[in-house]
């Protein structure tokens, strides 16, 4: 049986970050590395400082022998890019074939044994960010996602996007982003998150540039959302929508 990753703390970042109780390198380990102990550290910054900004065909191949080292599970064929942030490593699986280009933020800073799970023959575009805040992504096999696109899960929500889908840059799926507001004596910041059980998109969907889908929202299979979309409720199978917010424009099931 594989090391058992305890579970992460749960506290904001911020509060890790200004945490003076604990050293500068207790914070910074418990913040990108995800582990304890030395030993560990040492051998996260040893492959980030060889391989993650070399160029080339020499960057790609120490990439492909050192990140499984530090990643839960790498199958074959994986390609990574450069400058690629990773954190808590130990809790991110990538699948067969899959491609994470240049400047991705994979975070899987989260409970679970595994945070971040992406399928096979799954291409993640250039400065894509995929991060748990305390939550669970899972992206299926043969998945397109645009560049620079935004993937959320946070405390305890989940995000969950199926096979054969196709996601256009600067799309925003994020299983949180919504605040309590209803109290005025106190900021919003200290009310809270209100979480609304996160996303999930079917397979086959399509969801084109820009889109926004807000939390606790369902996209169905084979579902077209169009591009610059705000999705504020759910969308059924085979539906197209579009606009802001986005309605229901056609049936893809309907005659011509």
């Amino acid at each position: 049986m594989g090391e058992v990753i305890p579970p992460a703390k749960k506290v904001s970042t911020l509060e890790q970050i200004v945490d003076e109780d604990r050293s500068a390198i207790e914070r910074y380990q418990e913040i990108t590395v995800g582990r304890e102990g030395l030993l560990f550290l040492l051998k996260y910054e040893l492959v980030m400082m060889v391989c993650n900004g070399l160029s080339g065909a020499m960057g790609l191949w120490l990439r492909k022998k050192l990140y499984p080292g530090l990643l839960g599970k790498v199958g074959a064929g994986v390609v990574f890019g450069r400058n690629i942030v990773l954190r808590h490593p130990g809790r991110i699986e990538i699948g067969d074939g899959t491609i994470v280009d240049d400047a991705c933020v994979l975070d899987a800073r989260a409970d679970e044994e595994t945070s971040i799970s992406i399928g096979r023959k799954t291409f993640v575009a250039r400065e894509t960010i995929v991060a748990c805040k305390g939550g669970n992504i899972r992206i299926g096999n043969r998945v397109g996602i645009g560049a620079r696109t935004t993937i959320h899960a946070y405390t305890g929500n989940k995000v969950d996007i199926g096979n054969n889908v196709l996601i256009g840059p600067y799309s925003y799926i994020v299983g949180a982003g919504l605040y309590n507001t209803a109290r005025t004596d106190v900021p919003i910041v200290d009310q809270g998150p209100d979480l609304r059980g996160g996303i999930t998109v079917g397979d086959n969907a399509w969801l084109g540039a820009r889109a926004i889908i807000l939390d606790g929202l369902t996209v169905g299979n084979d579902a077209i959302v169009g591009a610059g979309a705000v999705v504020t409720r759910d969308v059924p199978p085979f539906a197209v929508v579009a606009g802001v917010p986005a309605k229901v424009v056609r049936n893809r099931k309907d005659s011509a």
